[in-house]
């Protein structure tokens, strides 16, 4: 079995990625499929987990744990609000 071709298969295409691969060599190509329902919770809970990620990082030490459990509880509050009634 041949490997896998090179690739980002596990990112979503945000706008800056689409950016990104806009200024692909043209010897390059970049391939694209829509995300799958199934697929929708891995890879929205990888994005969404990379971006917290990146923001707690941000935070000074001294303030990065209350700050980052104070932002993990505004965000499952979002989600609960809307996800409410469904």
């Amino acid at each position: 079995m041949p490997p896998p071709a090179r690739g980002l298969y596990e990112l979503l295409i945000t706008e800056a990625l689409r950016a990104d691969l806009s200024t692909l060599p043209d010897r390059l190509a970049s391939q694209e499929r829509p995300l799958s329902s199934a697929d929708a919770p891995d890879r929205l809970a990888l994005h969404v987990a990379r971006i917290v990620k990146r923001a707690v990082a941000t935070i000074p030490d001294k303030d990065r744990v209350a700050k980052g459990i104070a932002l993990a509880r505004d965000l499952i509050a979002l989600i609960d609000s809307r996800l409410a009634g469904c």
